[in-house]
């Protein structure tokens, strides 16, 4: 399991969530609350920003040998600064994305469409503060989580 860990990560996250985002877009798109190219394209950079960088872990992984585990922090260099300079670049892209680019709305809009109403917690203000929490608990984890 640990060897296929990253791979199964971009099979399951990646590319089952962006088909089931797509099928449960299926009614707002025969409502006409989105197009159908909108959710094409929402889907495939959803699989695309979860699947690609889930795979370069594994190649990553792989290329230390058939013993290394999927936690990134305990592999040797340069495999580990690879890595996390892959985590980094997404925290940064998340942040930009949804703090300059109105990712937080485009994110409300399509939890709004394929999710039970939650009130505020599908507002865009809600996806910011969850952004930076995530992007916040994954800067601790890596610099002050303890590595052995």
């Amino acid at each position: 399991m640990n060897d296929y860990f990253w791979l199964l990560c971009a099979a399951w996250c990646g590319l089952t969530g962006a088909v089931y985002i797509r099928y449960r877009l299926g009614k707002s798109v025969a409502a006409g609350e989105f197009s159908a190219e909108e959710v094409a394209s929402f889907t495939r950079a959803y699989a695309l920003w979860i699947s690609c960088p889930c795979v370069l872990l594994w190649v990553l992984q792989r290329s230390e040998g058939d013993s290394a585990a999927p936690m990134f922090l305990t592999w040797p260099q340069p495999q580990r600064s690879l890595a996390l300079s892959v985590q980094i670049f997404l925290w940064s892209a998340l942040l930009w994305w949804v703090f300059l680019k109105d990712g937080a709305s485009t994110l409300s809009r399509y939890l709004r469409a394929t999710q039970r109403n939650l009130g505020i917690f599908n507002g865009p203000a809600a996806i910011r503060i969850a952004a930076a929490a995530a992007v916040a608990s994954g800067l601790f984890a890596a610099f002050f989580g303890g590595r052995p």
